[in-house]
């Protein structure tokens, strides 16, 4: 799915007006006491960095942008960063802290193109302000080397930060997603108990959509007979959940992993409550079947759906009791190689 680098822009450049503000702020402090030409240049920046990514939100607004404005405005934000140290002090400068902050952004925004592009761009610029510091004897190489090191290092926190906080993120939503297909799967399996077939190829669609982005992929088999299922082609690893209850089994569903390595506790959660779902579902279309044989072989007028809810004890009409002592059990198994 391609990036709607327009909408991107639109977010990004919120951020940028509330960075750029205070960054104008603090370096109006640093420079408050220095000639008067420093706050012009500085003033000067902060207006036509304003003006640059102004321009870029009324162009996101009016047309669909590709990746090349995304870029000049990003390195526009490098450049900004980089002429407030430099009118600040160079490497008594604070502000370097900015580049850490520019490039947080695009960590939250998961690009690690857009973050790898501006920590070199960051180190380059940081490192031609240091090295003209040390031509002009005012710094040591050993002080340029150390500052750069800092900064790489405050970098790489700042990117285990946010891919710890991401992560997180990524899983809460895939909790909630997980649960809106659970709801959704009930939902049809709360419906007609007649066209198994059907129901059980919407349960699969839906668990397809779910499950497709991380590598997974199910089928469900019903078991009739000594007819065999494969698993879905492509997979690994392959987990076997029965779907069953009591001792009764109708059948299974046979999830495939892309990768060599177990499904995690959330998947397995996931796919066992499917399970007992649908053999809940498939053990009372069978006594709804069973009941309605054995009326209409007594000549009397079919049981509907509805009288099945709520039935107590259905061992008299030729079906065991209802117990479910290991409810989606995990099977793994892990086919040998052809």
């Amino acid at each position: 799915m391609s990036l709607n680098y327009s909408l991107r822009i639109q977010g990004d450049n919120q951020f940028r007006f509330w960075t750029s503000l205070l960054a104008f702020a603090v370096s109006a402090i640093f420079v408050a006491q220095d000639d008067v030409s420093k706050m012009l240049l500085l003033i000067l920046l902060f207006v036509g960095y304003t003006a640059c990514f102004g321009l870029g939100h009324f162009l996101s607004k009016t047309r669909y942008l590709s990746h090349v404005l995304h870029y000049v405005l990003h390195t526009g934000d490098i450049l900004y960063v980089t002429g407030v140290i430099y009118l600040t002090g160079g490497s008594q400068s604070p502000l370097f802290l900015m580049y850490i902050v520019f490039l947080g952004l695009n960590l939250y925004n998961r690009s690690l193109a857009d973050f790898v592009f501006g920590f070199v761009l960051s180190l380059l610029l940081y490192g031609g302000i240091l090295y003209r510091e040390v031509l002009g004897n005012e710094i040591s190489y050993f002080k340029m080397a150390g500052l750069l090191c800092f900064i790489s290092i405050l970098t790489g926190f700042t990117y285990v930060l946010l891919f710890l906080i991401t992560r997180q993120e990524k899983f809460q939503k895939k909790l909630v997603s997980r649960a809106k297909t659970l709801a959704e799967v009930a939902n049809t399996l709360s419906g007609s108990l007649a066209h198994s077939k059907n129901w059980i190829k919407r349960v699969t669609s839906l668990i397809e959509a779910e499950i497709h982005d991380d590598g997974l992929k199910c089928r469900i088999s019903i078991h009739k007979g000594n007819l065999q299922f494969l698993p879905p082609i492509g997979g690994r690893k392959e987990i076997s959940i029965p779907i069953m209850v009591g001792e009764c089994v109708f059948g299974s569903m046979i999830v495939t992993h892309e990768a060599e390595k177990p499904l995690s506790p959330t998947d397995q959660d996931f796919f066992s409550s499917i399970a007992v779902s649908l053999g809940l579902t498939l053990h009372r279309a069978k006594l709804w079947d069973e009941i309605n044989e054995k009326l209409a072989k007594e000549n009397a007028p079919p049981l509907a759906e509805s009288n099945l809810v709520g039935m107590g004890n259905l061992s008299s009409q030729g079906s065991e009791p209802l117990s479910i002592p290991n409810p989606g059990k995990v099977i793994e198994v892990v086919p040998t190689d052809a």
